[in-house]
C-alpha cells in the first residue's frame, strides 16, 4: 500500500470530512422525502394544470371563478370568460380569496361550553350538547337565524329552513341598498334595487357612486364603462362625477365635481329640472313634470350644493345631448337621515333621462334585494335584551363588529340563552356563543348565486375540508336533524341538486338532468331567458320621448311621490366651524367591510389613492390639516356621536374642508393580520336609521379632532408630484393629440455602448392606457398571486423593501390636483441598465426580448437596482415565510427567491414558455394575444395588453401606433422600453 499523501490529497480528505461534518449541524430541519404518484388521482396529471370553474363569494356580485390546480390543491383564482358579470377579470380581493382559502385563522373544531369558555369537541358532542340548550331554550321565546346575503338556491334553503324552524330570518350585510330600494317603491312601486347596465351608455353621471371599487358589482361595471371610453374623438363616453370625496371613480372621471356633504339630491333635482326645461322648450315633455320639479331650479340647487351654477349647467347640457345618459346613485355609505330623499331625486333624473328600462334595470333580481335593513337588525336586540329571543343562530355572521353599538349588541346577546355561531374563524362575536361549529371556504362546498336575473353561476368544491369543517348549510341541516326536526336533504349537495332538476325540466325538460347539471358546472354557470321586457305606461303621462315605468304602476307622478327631506341637510349649516367636519365612511376596494382585512396581500396592497398599507388612515384636506396643524402620519383623537377613535391623519389634495374620510373594515380585535390595524369606522357612528327605508344612516354626525401627537404612515409614496418631469401626460381635448407623442416610440438613432438585440421570433411587449386603469390594484394582487411574492409586514415597509413587482404610482396634478395613476413594472428595456453592471450576467437579454432575471445567479449586489431608473426590482433581505397551510397556495411553476435574492416582474415567464411550448407541440404558430400574464388576465378595464411585438395584427403593435403613445423616460434616458403608455384622454366638460 502506498504510504505517500501529497498535498492535494490531504486536503480532498480535509475539506470532504470537515464538510460531512458540518452539514447536520447547517439546519434544525426534519428530513423530508419525496414520494411520487404510483397511481395519481382521476383527472389529476402530475406537472399540469387542472382548471375548474366556480363563483366568488367574497362579495354579493357573483363573479365567475376559473381556479387553478396543481396535485389537488388551488394555486391561483382568475376570472371566469363565460361568465357575463366579470368576463374573465376579477377585482383584488377576488384574487386575494385563494389567501383566504389557506388561512392559518381558521376554525378547524367544533367548540363548545359557557360564553367566552369554550372548549373544542368532536362533532357529535357538539351536536348533542346543542340539542339539549335548543331544547331548554327553545319554550322561552323566538328564534332568529342571521346570516350574510344570500341568493340562489342558498336563499331558497335559509327561507324554508327557517319556516321548518318557525324562525325569523335576517341576511345582513354592512354594505346595501336599501335606500334604494324604498325610492323605488315611493317613485315606481317596485321596492327593488335596479341593476344597471353601462354597456350602451354614452355618458355616465356619478353621484357619489363608487364604480371602481365598491358600488355594486365593480368588475362588471368597469368591464361596461371601459369599452364606450376606449373610443375615440367624440365617440368616448365621458364620465362625470359629483360626490363630496374624490374617491377613485372621481380620480378616472372627466370632471369632478366637489359638492357639500348631504347635498346629491339637490343636485339631482336641479339636474333634472334643467333636463325637463329644455325639453318643454322642444315640446317633448308633459306639465306633470313641471309640477314635480318647480322648486328645484337650478341655481338654487347649485347654492345649496356649494358649487358652482356653470359647472351643472355644463353638466346638464352634455346630458340633454347625450342619446343614451345615466345617473348612478350614491352608495348608501355617503347618505345621512334623508337617503331614500336623495336616492329618489336620482332616479327622478334617471326618468328625465330617458334611462329607465334601458340602463336602470328593474325586474333582474338583484342579490342586494334579499338584505334585510338594518332596522330590522336593531329590532332583533330590542327583542333579545326584552328576553323574547330564545336562540340566535349566526351563520357567517358578525354582528358586534357589523354594528355602530356593540355595546347594544353585546347586551342583547348576553340576554339570549342561546347562541350558536357558524364561522371560519373566531371573532369579535365568538365569545358571547355557546356553541361554534367551523365552516369552510365557499372553494370548498357546494353552492350557487343569482346575481342577476339572465345568469346563475355554480360553486363547486375545489379543495378537501380541513379539521372538522362543513359547509354552513351542512351544519344547519345536522342541527334540525339533532332537534327532531330532520330536512328532507342528508346534505347542501342534495338540495342544490334538487334544485338544478326543477331548473333543467323547466329550460331543457328534453334533457337529461346529470348532463344539464355537468355542462353547467363545467362553464361555470347558465345563462337564463331574460325578464319579460317591461310595457310602457301610457304615453300621455310623461311625454312622448319619455321611457315609462313598469305597467304596475298605472298613475302618473306627482310631487306627492318624492319622499320630502326631513332634516336639515349639512348645506344649512355652518361648514366653516375648525375642527367639526362631516365623517364620511366608505366601504374601499381593499377592506370592503372588513372580510377581507385578515389577508395579508389585501394589507400590503397600497391604497391607490393614499398609498397606505396596513393602515386605515384619516383622509383630511389641505387646508384643513392647517387649521388643525397636523400633517402626515400625526396621529389624532376623532370624537364622534358613537364614541372616540386615534387615527392617522393622511393628507389628501384637493378635499373639501369640511369633510372627513375614513373607510370601513379596519380595527379588527381577531386575526394575526387583521388585529390591530386600522381603526374600526362603525364605531365613531350612532346606530340611527332612516325612517322610510329602515337602513343605517352613515353620513350624520360631526367630528372633533385633536392632535395627539406626531407619528409615520406606512405608505409606499414616492414623490407624490412630477415636477414637469414627462411621466404622465393628459389630453385635455376630445380627439387624440397627434405628432410629438407618436414619435416618442419611434427606434432612437444608433447610440448606445451594447450590441443591437435581434429577435428571430417573438419579441414581447405591453402596453397601458393610462385612460382605462382607474387605480384599482388587481393587478398587484395578481402578480403577487401568480409570481410567489412574498408580504414583508409592516416594519420592513417603513425601511423601504416592500417586494411588489408592479406598482400603481399615484401623482397629484400640479394644475387642479387631479390624482393620475401610473402602473410600473419592469419595462424589459433594450438598452436596459441593469444588464451592463451585473458582475455576474444575472441579468440579460432574452432572444425574445425580456429582461430576464437568473436567480441562482444572482449574488445580491444590488448594482442592477442602482442602476434602474424605474426602481422596480427587489431585493430579499430575508427567507420570508409561508406560515401552514399558506404554503399550500405557492406557484410549482415559479421558484421561491431566497436571502440575498434580487427579483423583478418577467411578463410572467412560465405562461410564456408554456403556450409557446404548446405551440410548438401542437405545430402551429402562436395567436395573437394568445399570452396572458397575471396582471393582464384580471384587468378589469383592459387597460394593460401584452403581446407580441412583431406580429403585425397584435394589439399590442395596433396600440403602440395611437398617436397618444410614449415610453417612460425614453426621451430623456434612450432606455428603449418594451413598455408603451398612452396617454390619459379627457373630454372638457
Amino acid at each position: 500500500m502506498n504510504s505517500e499523501l501529497n498535498r492535494r490529497t490531504f486536503l480532498k480528505w480535509v475539506g470532504a470530512g470537515t464538510g460531512a461534518g458540518l452539514l447536520p449541524a447547517c439546519t434544525d430541519a426534519p428530513v423530508q422525502k419525496l414520494y411520487a404518484y404510483l397511481e395519481p388521482p382521476a383527472g389529476v396529471t402530475p406537472g399540469q394544470a387542472r382548471w375548474l370553474a366556480s363563483v366568488c363569494r367574497d362579495c354579493p356580485a357573483g363573479c365567475g371563478l376559473h381556479v387553478k390546480t396543481r396535485e389537488g390543491r388551488p394555486i391561483k383564482l382568475e376570472g371566469n370568460p363565460t361568465s357575463p358579470i366579470n368576463q374573465g377579470a376579477l377585482c383584488l380581493r377576488g384574487q386575494s380569496a385563494l389567501q383566504d382559502l389557506y388561512d392559518p385563522d381558521c376554525l378547524t373544531q367544533p367548540q363548545v361550553g359557557q360564553p367566552g369558555q369554550t372548549r373544542s369537541v368532536p362533532p357529535t358532542q357538539a351536536l348533542r350538547f346543542f340539542a339539549e340548550k335548543w331544547r331548554a331554550a327553545s319554550a322561552e321565546g323566538s328564534v332568529a337565524l342571521l346570516s350574510g346575503g344570500q341568493t340562489g338556491t342558498g336563499a331558497l334553503f335559509f327561507q324554508q329552513l327557517a319556516e321548518q324552524w318557525d324562525a325569523r330570518w335576517l341576511a345582513y350585510e354592512t354594505v346595501q341598498f336599501a335606500a334604494l330600494q324604498a325610492a323605488s317603491s315611493h317613485l315606481f312601486g317596485l321596492r327593488e334595487v335596479p341593476r344597471f347596465d353601462l354597456a350602451e351608455t354614452d355618458f355616465v353621471l356619478s353621484l357619489g357612486a363608487d364604480l371602481s371599487e365598491s358600488w355594486m358589482s365593480p368588475v362588471e361595471h368597469a368591464r361596461q364603462l371601459a369599452r364606450p371610453r376606449s373610443a375615440l374623438g367624440e365617440q368616448r363616453a365621458p364620465l362625470v362625477c359629483v360626490s363630496p370625496r374624490r374617491d377613485l371613480t372621481a380620480a378616472a372621471a372627466d370632471a369632478w365635481i366637489s359638492v357639500r356633504p348631504g347635498s346629491l339630491g339637490w343636485v339631482a333635482l336641479g339636474l333634472a329640472r334643467a333636463v325637463i326645461d329644455h325639453k318643454a322648450a322642444a315640446g317633448n315633455a308633459s306639465p306633470a313634470w313641471a309640477k314635480i320639479l318647480d322648486p328645484y331650479h337650478l341655481p338654487k340647487m347649485a347654492g345649496r350644493a356649494g358649487c358652482a351654477v356653470k359647472q351643472l349647467e355644463a353638466l346638464a347640457s352634455r346630458l340633454v345631448q347625450a342619446r343614451r345618459p345615466v345617473a348612478l346613485p350614491p352608495a348608501e355609505t355617503q347618505l345621512g337621515k334623508d337617503g331614500v330623499f336623495e336616492q329618489a331625486a336620482v332616479l327622478l333624473l334617471d326618468l328625465a333621462l330617458g334611462a329607465i328600462d334601458q340602463s336602470v334595470l328593474y325586474g333582474e333580481q338583484n342579490p342586494y334585494n334579499l338584505l334585510a335593513p338594518a332596522q330590522q337588525l336593531q329590532d332583533l336586540w330590542q327583542q333579545a335584551r326584552a328576553g323574547k329571543l330564545s336562540a340566535l343562530i349566526l351563520v357567517d355572521s358578525n354582528p358586534i363588529y357589523q354594528w355602530p353599538d356593540k355595546k347594544e349588541v353585546q347586551e342583547a346577546l348576553a340576554q339570549i340563552p342561546l347562541v350558536v355561531q357558524l364561522t371560519r374563524r373566531l371573532n369579535e362575536s365568538s365569545p358571547w356563543a355557546q356553541v361554534i361549529l367551523p365552516t369552510c371556504h365557499f372553494l370548498q362546498s357546494w353552492g350557487d348565486a343569482q346575481p342577476r336575473a339572465d345568469w346563475i353561476a355554480l360553486q363547486q368544491p375545489v379543495y378537501p375540508l380541513r379539521g372538522q369543517q362543513a359547509a354552513a348549510e351542512d351544519w344547519l341541516i345536522q342541527m334540525s336533524t339533532a332537534m327532531g326536526k330532520p330536512t328532507a336533504w342528508r346534505n347542501f349537495r342534495q338540495c342544490l341538486a334538487q334544485h338544478w332538476t326543477g331548473l333543467q325540466q323547466q329550460l331543457e325538460p328534453e334533457a337529461d338532468a346529470t348532463r344539464f347539471f355537468r355542462s353547467a358546472l363545467s362553464q361555470g354557470g347558465r345563462a337564463l331567458p331574460p325578464p319579460e321586457a317591461w310595457d310602457e305606461i301610457t304615453k300621455n303621462v310623461w311625454g312622448p320621448q319619455e321611457v315609462a315605468t313598469r305597467k304596475r304602476r298605472q298613475t302618473p307622478l306627482t310631487a306627492a311621490d318624492l319622499p320630502r327631506r326631513k332634516v336639515v341637510d349639512s348645506s344649512g349649516e355652518d361648514s366653516s366651524l375648525p375642527g367639526s367636519p362631516w365623517l364620511l365612511t366608505y366601504a374601499s376596494g381593499r377592506l370592503y367591510d372588513g372580510r377581507s382585512a385578515n389577508r395579508s396581500w389585501i394589507q400590503e396592497t397600497p391604497d391607490a389613492l393614499t398609498q397606505v398599507v396596513w393602515d386605515t388612515p384619516l383622509e383630511l384636506s389641505v387646508g384643513l390639516a392647517k387649521r388643525l396643524g397636523v400633517t402626515d402620519g400625526d396621529q389624532v383623537r376623532v370624537g364622534g356621536a358613537g364614541g372616540i377613535q386615534k387615527l392617522s391623519v393622511r393628507l389628501i389634495p384637493g378635499a373639501r374642508d369640511d369633510l372627513v374620510a375614513l373607510p370601513l373594515g379596519g380595527g379588527q380585535w381577531t386575526g394575526r393580520v387583521a388585529a390591530g390595524r386600522g381603526s374600526h369606522a362603525l364605531a365613531l357612528l350612532k346606530a340611527e336609521t332612516m325612517s322610510e327605508s329602515g337602513s343605517l344612516a352613515f353620513l350624520q354626525t360631526r367630528v372633533s379632532i385633536r392632535k395627539l401627537h406626531s407619528g409615520q404612515l406606512l405608505t409606499v409614496e414616492g414623490n407624490p408630484r412630477t415636477h414637469d418631469r414627462p411621466i404622465l401626460s393628459a389630453d385635455k381635448t376630445q380627439k387624440p393629440a397627434g405628432g410629438t407623442q407618436a414619435k416618442q416610440v419611434d427606434p432612437h438613432p444608433p447610440g448606445s455602448f451594447n450590441e443591437p438585440h435581434h429577435f428571430p421570433e417573438h419579441m414581447w411587449g405591453m402596453t397601458v392606457d393610462l385612460d382605462l386603469c382607474n387605480g384599482c390594484s388587481a393587478c398587484v394582487v395578481a402578480c403577487q398571486a401568480e409570481n410567489n411574492i412574498a408580504t414583508v409586514g409592516p416594519e420592513q415597509i417603513t425601511q423601504g423593501r416592500e417586494m411588489h413587482w408592479i406598482r400603481i404610482e399615484r401623482y397629484w396634478d400640479q394644475a387642479d390636483d387631479r390624482p393620475l395613476f401610473l402602473p410600473v413594472m419592469c419595462q424589459h428595456c433594450e438598452n436596459a441598465p441593469c444588464e451592463t453592471v451585473c458582475p455576474v450576467f444575472a441579468s440579460y437579454h432574452t432572444r425574445d426580448g425580456l429582461n430576464a432575471q437568473v436567480y441562482n445567479r444572482c449574488i445580491g449586489t444590488r448594482y442592477c437596482s442602482n442602476n434602474c431608473p424605474y426602481k422596480v426590482r427587489r431585493f430579499n433581505w430575508f427567507d420570508y415565510s409561508w406560515p401552514p397551510p399558506l404554503d399550500q397556495q405557492l406557484n410549482p411553476d415559479v421558484s421561491v427567491r431566497s436571502v440575498g435574492v434580487m427579483e423583478k416582474c418577467t411578463f410572467c415567464i412560465q405562461r410564456i414558455r408554456e403556450r409557446t411550448n404548446m405551440a410548438r407541440a401542437e405545430g402551429r404558430a402562436l395567436a395573437p394575444d394568445e399570452i396572458l400574464p397575471a396582471c393582464v388576465q384580471t384587468c378589469p378595464t383592459g387597460a394593460l395588453r401584452f403581446g407580441d411585438r412583431k406580429q403585425a395584427d397584435s394589439r399590442v403593435s395596433q396600440l403602440a401606433k395611437d398617436p397618444r403613445a410614449y415610453r417612460l423616460l425614453d426621451t430623456q434616458l434612450n432606455t428603449q422600453p418594451a413598455v408603451t403608455y398612452l396617454s390619459r384622454k379627457r373630454t372638457e366638460i
